[in-house]
């Protein structure tokens, strides 16, 4: 009220001509007051909206991890001693290896297009196999399972996507950037997608979506495969060793 007056006994006390003046000037010091506390809101609204992403991080993050190491540490080794070990010694001693080699290289084909995960003929190719000929097993199938989901994609949904990549170019952006340059770029650039946490089986079909040629695919698929084919091996051996050496010291019988 104090400054209300004030203002009014001004405006009473100046000219005419200076009231349009002054009346601009308190509207530009309420505009500024105006701008300063929206300003002020906005900052707090952002810090407030960080707190809580990461407030949301950390709790999904420490749920993931209070779920995962469980299942690692108890789940883990109770499904390989009852289930996949048993399995896997069933199929060894009830086919000769040539047949076990077919199918093997059947299963690992064949399991892809599904979506299933390959990942138990791999360690029973490395089991009865070895490093040798159960890398050459893998390769085979590997190669034709990530071949087929390529083809059936192109066939099927290539036309479907491509429109929807013409229709939302910048939400498809990552995936256009696979189909383009030359057979260098995509072969490279197919490298980087390959190392991204994308489901193996999963890529094998997004990517025949776009107008990557089957070349640098199956190179680059191939090349990602030849390592990973060896370290799925060793550490399926390695932890059955850890299997063999911890169980009977726990009480557990691993055949």
């Amino acid at each position: 009220m104090n400054k209300e007056a004030a203002v009014t006994q001004e405006l009473e006390l100046e000219g005419p001509q200076q009231v349009d003046s002054t009346y601009s000037r308190l509207q530009h010091e309420d505009d500024l007051e105006l701008e300063e506390f929206e300003n002020i809101t906005i900052s707090t609204n952002v810090r407030s909206r960080r707190l809580r992403w990461w407030m949301r991080t950390l709790f999904w993050t420490l749920l993931v991890i209070g779920i995962t190491i469980p299942f690692v540490v108890w789940v883990v080794p109770t499904i390989l001693d009852k289930v996949l070990i048993p399995l896997m010694e069933w199929e060894a001693n009830t086919f000769s290896r040539p047949v076990l080699a077919f199918i093997l290289v059947a299963s690992l084909a064949l399991l892809p297009i599904f979506l299933v995960p390959s990942g138990p003929s791999m360690w029973l190719a490395g089991m009865i196999f070895g490093y040798g000929l159960g890398f050459l097993i893998i390769m085979s199938g590997m190669s034709v399972g990530v071949s087929v989901p390529f083809y059936i994609a192109r066939r099927l949904f290539h036309a479907r996507i491509q429109n929807w990549i013409q229709k939302w170019p910048k939400r498809a952006a990552l995936i256009r950037i696979a189909d383009q340059g030359g057979w260098f770029q995509q072969f490279r650039v197919l490298l980087v997608l390959r190392l991204s946490p994308i489901p193996y089986a999963l890529f094998n079909y997004a990517i025949a979506t776009t107008n990557v040629k089957y070349g640098p695919y199956i190179c680059s698929s191939v090349l990602i495969l030849i390592p990973e084919s060896f370290i799925t091996i060793y550490r399926f051996l390695n932890y059955l060793n850890t299997l063999v050496y911890w169980m009977p010291r726990n009480g557990c019988v691993c055949r």
